[in-house]
């Protein structure tokens, strides 16, 4: 038998693979599957043994998007599977009560019992035309108004009842939210003199106990809604808060505690301490347009409340955990003064950071570290 030297010219070819059929794609795995866009969108069918198996799922992914009739949802219908997935992941009774709200608002334009596949960019696109000529900010018509019908329009999507979404076709705005000047904690009393004189206001003394609340704790209109009378020790001096991220305590001293022991005297057989969060809202709204001072919003008094802290030199984790938030950047936004306290407060943060990637890195990752050849 002759054998072929280093030298040999002799080629032996490859052997060549076998053409697959169209739209079929070999999966990492060494299996088949059919792959095709309809009206832009891409639809993936199951692994299969063999390309033939793929082939003939093609035919079953472009008749996906014709949906039968016992599958059809009108814009009802997405809202109460929008409404059975909030309760599904625990969502609050607020956060459904906010898309409720806010559909109230969306089906004045939309009918609520059109299909989901009659919804088209145009009709988004005249919807925010003629919010905008009511008056409204895009800041609400994006934000709040049409985030409701775009998680109709997703679930229906990943239900496999809608193709696409219509408008993530459209080239929305960047919204910047308004910044709220903070309400100073030195200027409470102030406004609450102003309050409590104000001529045939019979609700002015409860009014000014939920704003002195809402300055002293920082909270949340919806966490303050939440408060019961249970939740108030004066002996322990704290007050515990269900709040949006997670449970805590804030402690009570001085006017806080004198408002929250009227407030006390007040709630009688009811079971909120405060009430609903229908409630709250309006009492800012009264006060801001009587007074004409644009700082009276929970948004500028819960940054009242951050700031005054910040700037008397509380350690940024303390007030993390004060304000509820998850996330430390979030309360690095309220160290933004010009004082020595609030320079400190920033400077320590960032010392223990730092130590903490230093405790978290492993010995032959760290940058720091002399390698072998400088020692």
């Amino acid at each position: 038998m002759q054998v072929c030297g280093p030298r040999c010219s002799l080629v032996f070819p490859m052997p060549r693979r076998k053409k697959l059929p169209k739209n079929v794609r070999r999966h990492s795995s060494g299996r088949f599957r059919a792959e095709i866009k309809v009206e832009g969108v891409k639809r993936v069918g199951p692994l299969r043994d063999t390309p033939e198996d793929a082939a003939d799922d093609i035919a079953g992914l472009r008749k996906a998007h014709e949906i039968a009739p016992h599958q059809a949802w009108t814009l009802r219908d997405g809202l109460d599977r929008v409404y059975e997935d909030l309760r599904l992941t625990g969502a609050r009774t607020a956060t459904v009560d906010y898309y409720r709200n806010h559909a109230r608002i969306l089906f004045r334009n939309f009918n609520e019992a059109s299909p989901v596949q009659s919804v088209t960019e145009q009709n988004a696109r005249e919807y925010v035309t003629r919010r905008l000529a009511d008056g409204i900010s895009l800041e609400t018509i994006w934000g709040k108004e049409l985030q409701v019908l775009d998680r109709i329009l997703n679930l229906a999507v990943a239900r496999g009842v809608l193709i696409v979404n219509p408008l993530r076709r459209i080239r929305r705005p960047r919204l910047r939210h308004k910044r709220r000047d903070p309400m100073s904690v030195e200027a409470l009393s102030t406004l609450l003199d102003k309050v409590r004189g104000w001529p045939r206001a019979h609700t002015a003394d409860r009014d000014a106990d939920v704003l002195a609340i809402a300055l002293l704790t920082g909270l949340r209109p919806a966490e303050m809604a939440r408060l019961r009378p249970g939740d108030v020790d004066l002996d322990a001096r704290q007050l515990f808060v269900d709040g949006k991220n997670n449970s805590r305590y804030l402690p009570i001293t001085g006017e806080l505690e004198a408002a929250l022991r009227r407030m006390l005297l007040r709630v009688g057989d009811r079971d909120l301490l405060i009430g609903s969060g229908d409630l709250i809202e309006k009492v800012f709204a009264r006060w801001k347009e009587r007074l004409g001072d644009h700082r009276i919003v929970p948004r500028s008094f819960r940054a009242g409340f951050a700031t005054d802290k910040a700037n008397s030199g509380m350690p940024p984790y303390e007030l993390m955990s004060l304000m509820g938030h998850t996330n430390l950047r979030q309360t690095m936004r309220y160290y933004h003064g010009q004082t020595e306290q609030s320079r400190e407060a920033m400077r320590q943060a960032g010392e223990r950071l730092a130590g903490r990637r230093r405790a978290e890195t492993p010995p032959d990752e760290n940058p720091d570290a002399e390698s072998p050849a400088t020692r």
